[in-house]
């Protein structure tokens, strides 16, 4: 549509002065009206008029001003549009009329349009399916106004009506296409959603772009679609040292065009505890190649990160254990000294071990109160065996 408007002083709708808008519907109309009334047209070739209503891509009409706003005048143009020459459709002989070839479901509503808008003194346009002689339905836009007799009463009605089928099938063509986005949108999301790490991308100057349902769930949002244009700055659960390195790395990957993966970073829990994330980022490219977004997706591992500590200093106590038990069985002990046995079985207790054992080899002693003698009685060495039961 053209943003131009222009005002034109011969086009009366009800006797009301019109305010057009340019545009080649407009256009067709106008020019119909201007055609139709003498009063509007100002030729001195009715002839050239007449060729040139006829050559109009659909139909110049007149109707009467009863009930059903009856045809009286059809162009030439109703042969190509309807398969119907103008007299079939106007005779009060013929079984057939513009009225009996317009869907039955639409003519209610037409006639009614018609008749608000005259009876408001204002243009009407309209839309509706016809059946062809062929049996074929086509998609009609008109658009007309009311011609008002010398007593101001409504006479009758001039307008234009012409074929939009191909805009029709084209939007319907259109709806199919959305309906398509829509159901690959939806899947896409279920896809998401059902992926049980934290996922989202931003846009190239660091604004939410989407998300799936873990990472709202983890940012304390209601639903993904809160997070769309937003920041880091906007997320509740994060602190504004937290924001401000989340988007520091994330555009360190868009400038870079490099992906981050596995990075162990910091992250405050929802309970409000220091935790820890294993977080992965990689940018997000165009058709051509250019950095358009990042996306990047983690995994809370403050479990994993707190079990491999325990177990690393679990493993610290067990080798300091380990080597005092070897610096003390190399020493020379006295084995009937009741405190050596009592130190053994503790440090059993503290590695873990359910025994302790230990032997002097020299001269076949074996220890009192369950201890065994075991190995070479010739060997002089002592030694530790664990056994976890």
């Amino acid at each position: 549509m053209y943003d131009s408007e222009f005002c034109c002083p011969d086009a009366t709708v009800g006797n009301r002065s019109a305010r057009l808008t340019f545009t080649p519907s407009s256009v067709l109309y106008w020019l119909t009206l201007a055609l139709l009334g003498q009063n509007r047209w100002r030729s001195s070739s009715p002839a050239a008029s007449q060729r040139l209503i006829d050559v109009m891509p659909g139909i110049v009409f007149q109707a009467d001003g009863d009930v059903n706003w009856s045809m009286r005048y059809l162009s030439a143009g109703c042969l190509p549009l309807t398969g119907y020459q103008p007299a079939e459709l106007l005779s009060p002989d013929s079984t057939v009329s513009y009225n009996t070839i317009t869907h039955p479901d639409d003519l209610p509503q037409v006639l009614k349009s018609i008749q608000r808008a005259t009876e408001s003194g204002q243009a009407y346009e309209v839309e509706y399916r016809i059946h062809t002689r062929s049996g074929e339905e086509k998609w009609v836009w008109e658009k007309g106004a009311a011609v008002v007799g010398d007593q101001g009463t409504v006479v009758g009605l001039e307008g234009f009506i012409t074929d939009i089928t191909p805009l029709k099938q084209s939007e319907a063509a259109l709806r199919q296409v959305e309906q398509a986005l829509e159901a690959r949108e939806d899947l896409l999301e279920l896809v998401l959603d059902s992926i049980p790490q934290p996922l989202f991308w931003k846009d190239s100057q660091g604004y939410y772009l989407g998300c799936n349902q873990a990472f709202a769930k983890a940012m304390g949002l209601a639903a993904p679609a809160d997070i769309v244009g937003g920041t880091d700055d906007d997320l509740p659960r994060l602190s504004a040292e937290e924001a401000a390195y989340h988007s520091a790395r994330d555009r360190l990957v868009m400038t870079l065009g490099m992906a981050d993966l596995h990075a162990i970073e910091p992250q405050t829990q929802p309970d409000g505890q220091p935790g820890w994330v294993d977080c992965s980022r990689l940018p997000m490219r165009d058709a051509q190649g250019t950095v358009i977004g990042v996306l990047c997706t983690f995994e809370d591992i403050t479990r994993q990160i707190a079990d491999q500590q325990t177990l690393k200093r679990r493993e610290q106590v067990l080798a300091t254990l380990a080597e005092i038990q070897r610096q003390l069985l190399a020493w020379q002990w006295s084995w009937q000294e009741r405190p050596i046995t009592q130190i053994f079985a503790a440090l059993g207790e503290i590695s873990g071990a359910s025994r302790v054992y230990y032997y002097e080899l020299q001269g076949g002693y074996a220890p009192q109160g369950g201890y065994e003698l075991q190995g070479n009685p010739s060997s002089r060495s002592l030694s530790l065996v664990q056994r976890v039961e």
